[in-house]
């Protein structure tokens, strides 16, 4: 870092003191890094750079001084009561004295940063110099400058995005103010001054306000950074002024662009349009099939059928009946002549890089020009030829001046060169050109690129409508509804003021302007107040993808939703139903919190068509979102069918019933009950009832925790109840713990009321509980929703898992105690300690396929984490895991915990041959009878089992079946496994193997057979007869396959035992058979007695002078 010294003799000389103020907000102190860096780091955490810190700090430097851009490295600190700073780039040439005094300007900077912490990491999106002085922005003036344009004035200067977007504004027509008239689909468009303190909006195409009008209406969103939305209902259009021609000029050598002092009626034809035009006194014609009015920049683009020369030209608008050009008010062009010189342009036309990403660039031509969207335009990068994209491809996107290329394949990190060239074959008329022909020759230029490993963050959160919700990202983040998708409704849960969960129905990119980084959501009906959100796995759209971390935005929502009468018997046969709590008490309900004095006044009620009798009292229940109408000081009694008239009473936000009066019909009491019904813990249930319950006991209740009867219903062992806000909540602690997960429905557990014993199955209602009108609680068998946050398992929650055998760790198999859903796994939530994370995934089915295989992505009890294998075995490794946040399938999270994992990798364990049983992997009677040895061999610490094929792969039933152990004391060495003598469990024709259980208790697989024991000696079956000559033969059988030994003797035998000399001898090949022939021409065998031969099977068990040849 060749200017590390000159860097940090400036920083160590900063001081973090007050920022000054002025009418703009000064950039705060600290380096700011530009390029493809982006990063603000502020003094104070510059000061308190962690380790980690500096050395992110110290890459990112570097990176910009290795792409010469230190001019884009800007320190800016405090003089005073001034903020000053310079380049580094300017430190290094001027000196740090005389560089840090100039002034510093807009173009300093970009335009956002991202605020690193003291680790070095991105946060929230930086300014440094906005545009807006301080101060609340105001509409100062609204007005028609025509009939097509309406222009709006700023106190300041306006956000540049917001102010530019056309869905900001609102245009109604006097007579139809509620059709807005200045769309982006309608061809509406706004376009803000250079200062950013005005604007003018150009109303959609066959839209224009009618002359002399004076009630139109104009809407300035407060998205533009208003306080409120700026509406004014009383706009007037006059417009009396005739349109001018204000200049002409040639655009090409066949192309005039005129610009007129207002836009013109882009209704007239194309052929009446040319008609009222002359171009030097007709010697030159103009084209009547071309003529392109903008009606924004005021503009007419026309044609004419031949070059222009060289010189001056005149232009003239014909006057009279012959001059069809007019504005929206109908008031013709003022005839007129326009000279303008026309010299032809013949330099070929240059490109310059605009921005780019890391695969893609957006190029700018210096004029416009054409050709480039053809296959005959080749472009590449890295290497001339390589990465191609056709300029006919979808990957080239644009027009006129400016195209965007997106390439198959990133450009390489550091500086990387892209080319421009056409297809081999190519002729001028289909190369590049602009207006005039000229003809771009290829080219090349460099982009600077930096991987992009900074997260994506959310911005804000806005309230947009009862309906719907802006998302603003710090960067494009990836589409689609797959699980990275910034629009997958799935990654978003919104939530109440009191934690409950507002259904999000849709997710999807802004679409006026078009935006990747602001998504707009969907939502169930938002009713005012605190509301938070929380955003997880959206990745951004860079090669590395980076994963958001999980964050949650809090917002307010405006009450825009005008609140309604709650009907309180739900199914009850009316529309709305209020209810008798008592023999002169009515209850009347609403849908939301009212305002007190609106609910509590009696002239927003009738009853029975007439005002409410003197005497009658209102009172607001506490959450106000009912009320008690008492009749107790009156004669009247109300009675079941009575009706009440609402008025347009006002909720708190102060948004009145839609409908002029309701009608509510009076209907008998019910039993009170609780509105939910929640298994909280694993003995815990809780009722929430929305009124005040008294007097409850635990005998009123009654719980079956299993649902399905074997529990039977008990009594809870105690109760708590809590009462806020005018409600209560009842917890049940049951005698017998639930089961989590509730697998089906018919698993969940049961509620009821009971006056009756715990034993008792019939039901009624609670013999203590009532409301405080005294109707009794009565539950009748409801059962109960799962709200128990899932837990890891008991036993091994957490455990390592090498898949591929390779002795590395591959995976983290993770373990709940029920299901899991897909759709709320945080990955960035999880960690591995000392390994890299490749991805998170719930399983169904608890095993994976490959060392990289993530799981299966259903719902399931197993999480895998996949990690990258190190590059040296980890056997045996026990590494601290950090479960993060997940759901499970009924929405219950997860808070996380961090568990040092099991070791699950399973031993191998393999027999070394040639060193089992006297070295032929058979045991006979004698080596049974002396004892003897098994070497094998395990790669991890453990024991190793001699068992019998077969053997169930537990620990239990290998200790159950083995018939002898060794520790193994040094991984991968031999161990030698002593059978002891006349072992009882070493049994005739039975094979064995060798298992290895390492200290975690993990089994490995079994190895190939050990040994066979062999305990039987082998038997003869004789030969009866001489072997006749000329060809006979004999054959003698034996019990099992003969020693080589054996067989020689026997052969031997044989032979000794005649004179004759011309004996053959053939064994099968399973030696257990041999055939004896005699190919003497004329003689016999001349066997004088029986022939006898010690034998030995290939175990080497022995039978000596068995018989082989027994004569009659």
């Amino acid at each position: 870092m060749k200017n590390k010294k000159v860097v940090l003799s400036v920083l160590s000389t900063a001081v973090v003191a007050s920022m000054a103020t002025s009418a703009f907000a000064a950039p705060q102190t600290g380096v700011y890094l530009g390029g493809d860096v982006k990063k603000f780091y502020p003094m104070e955490a510059l000061l308190h750079l962690t380790a980690t810190g500096e050395a992110k700090f110290a890459q990112e430097y570097l990176q910009l001084d290795a792409a010469n851009k230190l001019d884009e490295v800007v320190f800016v600190t405090e003089d005073g009561d001034a903020v000053v700073g310079a380049s580094i780039e300017e430190i290094l040439e001027e000196g740090y004295d005389q560089a840090i005094q100039e002034e510093l300007q807009d173009s300093d900077f970009l335009d956002s940063y991202l605020t690193a912490d003291t680790d070095g990491n991105a946060g929230a999106a930086y300014d440094p110099w906005p545009s807006t002085p301080a101060g609340e922005l105001k509409v100062e003036s609204v007005s028609a400058i025509n009939l097509k344009q309406v222009k709006v004035e700023f106190n300041k200067a306006v956000d540049e995005t917001e102010g530019s977007n056309i869905a900001n504004y609102f245009v109604g027509l006097e007579g139809n103010t509620s059709t807005n008239v200045a769309t982006q689909a309608g061809g509406g468009s706004v376009k803000l001054a250079d200062d950013k303190k005005s604007a003018i909006i150009t109303l959609n195409n066959g839209s224009a306000l009618v002359n002399f009008s004076t009630a139109n209406k104009v809407t300035v969103s407060k998205a533009v950074g208003l306080a409120e939305d700026y509406v004014k209902t009383d706009l007037a259009a006059s417009d009396t002024a005739f349109p001018t021609l204000d200049s002409v000029t040639a655009t090409g050598p066949r192309e005039l662009t005129l610009v007129f002092s207002e836009p013109l009626d882009n209704s007239v034809s194309s052929a009446n349009t040319i008609s009222s035009l002359v171009l030097d006194n007709g010697a030159v014609a103009l084209d009547p099939t071309s003529a392109v009015y903008t009606a924004a920049d005021k503009k007419l683009v026309i044609k004419t059928y031949s070059d222009l020369t060289a010189g001056t030209h005149t232009l003239k608008i014909k006057s009279g009946s012959a001059n069809l050009l007019k504005d929206f008010s109908g008031a013709s062009v003022v005839p007129a002549e326009k000279t303008f010189t026309y010299t032809a342009d013949t330099t070929a036309p240059t490109v310059s890089v605009k921005s780019h990403t890391e695969n893609s660039v957006t190029i700018k031509f210096n004029k416009t020009v054409s050709g480039v969207r053809t296959n005959n335009v080749v472009f590449s990068h890295t290497y001339q030829g390589y990465n191609q994209v056709l300029g006919g491809s979808a990957s080239v996107t644009g027009s006129g001046d400016e195209y965007t290329i997106t390439f198959p394949a990133p450009f390489p990190p550091g500086t990387a060169r892209v080319y421009i060239d056409y297809a081999a074959g190519t002729t001028d008329a289909n190369k590049i050109k602009d207006n005039y022909g000229n003809i771009f020759q290829p080219t090349s230029f460099t982009v600077d690129t930096t991987a992009d490993t900074t997260k994506p963050v959310v911005n804000s959160v806005d309230f947009v409508d009862a309906n719907h919700v802006k998302v603003t990202f710090s960067e494009d983040v990836q589409a689609g509804s797959g699980t990275n998708g910034a629009e997958n409704p799935a990654n978003y849960t919104l939530r109440d003021s009191t934690g409950a969960t507002v259904q999000v129905t849709g997710a999807a990119f802004q679409t006026s302007p078009a935006s990747n980084k602001v998504v707009v959501l969907t939502t169930a009906q938002l009713n005012g107040g605190a509301y938070t959100l929380e955003i997880k796995n959206v990745k951004d759209r860079s090669i590395a993808g980076n994963t958001l971390d999980t964050v949650t935005k809090s917002f307010t929502a405006t009450d825009l939703v005008p609140p309604n009468i709650a009907d309180l018997l739900s199914g009850g046969g009316t529309s709305y139903d209020a209810l008798l709590v008592g023999t002169k008490k009515v209850k009347i309900g609403f849908t939301e919190a009212m305002k007190k004095e609106s609910i509590e006044n009696k002239d927003n009620y009738l009853f029975q068509g007439s005002p409410l009798p003197a005497g009658t009292t209102i009172t607001a229940a506490a959450d106000l979102k009912s009320v008690i109408v008492d009749f107790t000081n009156t004669t009247t009694t109300p009675a079941a069918s009575n009706t009440f008239t609402v008025g347009r009473v006002e909720d708190a936000a102060g948004n009145k019933i839609a409908a002029f009066q309701t009608t509510v019909t009076v209907q008998a009491a019910t039993a009170p009950a609780p509105s939910k019904i929640e298994a909280i813990g694993k003995n815990q249930i809780q009722l929430s009832f929305d009124e005040i319950i008294i007097n409850p006991v635990a005998t009123d209740f009654a719980v079956d925790v299993d649902g399905t009867g074997s529990t039977g219903f008990k009594t809870p062992a105690s109760i708590s109840v809590t009462n806020n806000s005018g409600k209560t909540t009842i917890t049940l602690i049951t005698q017998d713990a639930m089961t989590t997960g509730f697998a089906t429905t018919n698993d969940k557990p049961v509620v009821r009321t009971t006056a009756n014993s715990s034993s008792s199955t019939s039901q009624a209602a609670a013999g203590s509980a009532s409301n405080e009108f005294g109707a009794k609680v009565n539950i009748n068998d409801v059962k109960a929703d799962d709200k128990i946050a899932p837990e890891l398992t008991s036993t091994n929650p957490v455990v390592t898992v090498d898949q591929d055998g390779d002795n590395k760790i591959d995976h983290i198999k993770v373990t709940f105690t029920e299901t899991m859903s897909p759709a709320y796994v945080n990955a960035s939530s999880f960690a591995v300690a000392g390994y890299d994370i490749l991805g998170v995934t719930t399983d169904s089915n608890g095993a994976v396929t490959s060392d990289t295989d993530l799981g299966d992505a259903q719902p399931g009890t197993t999480v895998f984490i996949t990690v990258k294998e190190k590059d040296s075995a980890d056997l045996g490794a026990t590494p601290s895991v950090t479960v993060g946040t997940i759901r499970d399938t009924a929405g219950n999270a997860f808070a996380g915990q961090t568990v040092t994992a099991v070791d699950g990798m399973a031993p191998t364990a393999s027999v070394v041959a040639a060193s089992t049983a006297g070295g032929d992997a058979l045991v006979n009677i004698a080596e049974k009878a002396a004892g003897f040895n098994v070497v094998a061999t395990s790669n991890k610490l453990g024991t190793l089992y001699v068992v019998p094929a077969g053997t169930t792969a537990t620990k239990a039933a290998i200790q159950a079946a083995a018939i002898a152990s060794a520790p193994v004391t040094v991984a991968g060495g031999n161990t030698t496994i002593s059978v002891p003598a006349a072992s009882t469990g070493v049994t005739d024709t039975t094979q064995y193997v060798v298992y290895a259980i390492d200290s975690a208790d993990n089994v490995s697989a079994a190895t190939s057979t050990a040994f066979t024991a062999d305990l039987t000696a082998p038997t003869a079956t004789a030969a009866t007869s001489q072997v006749a000559a000329n060809g006979g033969t004999i054959t003698i059988t034996f019990s099992e396959a003969l020693s080589a030994t054996a067989k020689t003797n026997v052969e031997t035998a044989i032979s000794a035992a005649t004179t004759q000399g011309t004996l053959g001898y053939s064994w099968n090949a399973a030696n257990t058979v041999l055939t004896v022939t005699n190919s003497h021409a004329t003689d016999n065998t001349n066997f004088a007695a029986d022939v006898t031969a010690n034998i030995t099977d290939v175990a080497g068990n022995p039978t000596n002078n068995a018989v082989v040849v027994d004569l009659p």
